[in-house]
């Protein structure tokens, strides 16, 4: 059974030293007692950011039915992006985009036509999503995952990255079963894809994590926080530990060590995520007022 992070190294660690650091120290301070590992370096490199723009970039344009100043786009980043000045999960990334070009010329015409839909659809559904307009953006995200899944297959990283976002809404919209079929899917497809450490393989991993913890019952809160925890070092390893998402982990298992009634623990976690949060937001945010929240109703039931 995994620990709470009140056993153990937490339960001798002064919780006044864990305020005195910053909040990327932080963050791997108690992910270092979190997996009773070693505090983790977040690969690095003067090319590190250059990937996520390009990639994204490259996106856009496919959704807006320019291939070939996507695929331009591919080509600059397969131009500048070496080892080892750029993390291993992003070259992978990108030889897996270039794969998909390759493959672009000999598609019929409507194929093609069906994966810019799906590129758009994807992109769409997430706008919408942000607006809370769930069926709508269930509906996009369907249509894109079914399209990647007819002409990429179930091994493709593009149906997989589909798959999380239809996963996401379907857990918001409580379809757990679908969930999670389709977040265990799509982690044996990137970790086929990309090997053991990438931020959608983190994604897949939270997604399950997150449904052990809210829809099956408190004998799988145990694997729930195993799912947390290795999410939260993939996130640290891949992306370090200023992303924004780090913040929202530790948030989650703050909330899932709360259902464990280890008290101690959620508060460890959730001063992370209060540290990260302020970090990136400033003082007054929504995802700030949510731990913040979270701590005072913990502390008022102690």
């Amino acid at each position: 059974m995994s620990r709470g992070l009140a056993s153990g190294p937490v339960a001798r660690t002064s919780r006044h030293s864990f305020r005195a650091l910053g909040a990327p120290a932080l963050a791997g301070a108690l992910l270092a007692l979190l997996t009773g590992c070693k505090p983790i370096s977040a690969p690095g490199g003067p090319f590190a950011a250059v990937w996520p723009e390009l990639r994204e970039q490259a996106d856009s344009l496919l959704a807006a039915r320019q291939p070939e100043a996507a695929e331009q786009r591919l080509r600059v980043a397969q131009a500048v992006l070496r080892a080892p000045w750029a993390p291993e999960w992003q070259l992978r990334e990108l030889a897996c985009g270039l794969e998909d070009w390759r493959e672009w010329p000999g598609r019929r015409s409507g194929e093609r036509d069906s994966l810019m839909q799906a590129a758009a659809d994807v992109r769409a559904a997430r706008r919408a999503s942000q607006h809370d307009s769930l069926d709508a953006a269930e509906r996009l995200a369907a249509s894109a995952y079914a399209t990647r899944l007819a002409l990429l297959g179930s091994a493709s990283a593009a149906t997989a990255s589909a798959a999380l976002e239809l996963a996401d809404l379907s857990f918001r919209l409580s379809r757990i079963a679908r969930t999670d079929s389709l977040a265990s899917a799509a982690m044996v497809a990137l970790e086929r894809a990309f090997g053991p450490r990438h931020p959608e393989l983190a994604l897949a991993h939270e997604q399950l994590g997150r449904s052990l913890k809210n829809y099956h019952g408190g004998t799988a809160l145990p694997r729930a926080l195993e799912f947390y925890q290795e999410a939260l070092r993939m996130r640290v390893e891949t992306v370090g530990p200023h992303a924004s998402a780090i913040a929202g982990a530790f948030h989650e298992i703050g909330n899932l060590e709360r259902s464990r009634r280890a008290p101690a623990a959620a508060l460890d976690a959730f001063r992370v995520a209060l540290a990260l949060r302020r970090e990136t937001y400033g003082p007054v945010d929504d995802a700030v007022a949510s731990t913040l929240t979270a701590m005072a109703i913990l502390e008022g039931a102690r």
